[in-house]
């Protein structure tokens, strides 16, 4: 496995028309907004949040903070789910960007930790990660009941088999794991569960994973990198 750089900071990766975005921190605020594809591109900020949904100015208007200051997953039918790591709601808003409802996920977990990232699997289920809990759960949508997780939620300095687990993907039936305390990237089968170490030994703590098209791309301390060279 080889790394190249993109961009030496960014933070907020997702996909949206088969290219990568994210956002930069310049003196505390969100000032600068990227797009690559090939090439870098900085962009508007509006372009950034069409990327997110064409119905950013709706949600937005409902939601407490800016749009990308929530994580965000989207479902196949169009339904989109907006999570703040600081209050714990997560809101749901149709394909029109209607708003249909809210879950106070602090109350419907009540371990003490918050959730980071939120990722769909289709068909009504929604995963979560809680890193300080060393914990990734699966929750599904139509009971408000938890199925399965990975961890136990602990405030005990129990790093396996998940090491602060920042941020989750989803590709198909593949869900990825960035577990910033160990420098490593998990992959668990949807299939059958079978967790396994997808990317190890990279030179500094893994914050985000992401694909885009046949590529991955990964958020390290010291930048944004695509892994290139994979056996």
């Amino acid at each position: 496995m080889t790394l190249e750089k993109i961009i030496d900071k960014g933070e907020y990766l997702f996909e949206s028309n088969s290219s990568l975005y994210f956002l930069q921190w310049v003196n505390g605020k969100k000032e600068n907004f990227f797009c690559y594809k090939d090439t870098l591109k900085q962009i508007e900020e509006v372009e950034f949040l069409n990327a997110i949904t064409h119905n950013w100015e709706k949600i937005q208007n409902h939601l407490k903070f800016p749009l990308h200051d929530y994580c965000f997953a989207q479902a196949p039918n169009g339904e989109m789910f907006f999570q703040n790591y600081q209050n714990g709601i997560l809101h749901n808003f149709d394909k029109n960007g209607n708003f249909k409802s809210s879950t106070n996920l602090d109350e419907l977990f009540n371990c003490g930790h918050a959730i980071y990232s939120i990722q769909f699997e289709a068909p009504n289920f929604l995963w979560l990660a809680f890193p300080t809990g060393q914990t990734v759960s699966k929750l599904d949508l139509s009971t408000n009941q938890e199925v399965f997780k990975i961890g136990e939620y602990t405030f005990d300095d129990v790093f396996e088999p998940l090491n602060y687990p920042e941020t989750i993907f989803i590709n198909g039936k593949n869900l990825y794991i960035s577990n910033m305390g160990n420098s490593t990237v998990n992959h668990l089968d949807l299939n059958n569960y079978n967790l396994t170490i997808k990317h190890r030994d990279f030179p500094s703590k893994v914050w985000e994973f992401t694909q885009v098209n046949n590529d991955s791309y990964v958020r390290l301390a010291n930048g944004i990198f695509k892994i290139k060279n994979v056996r």
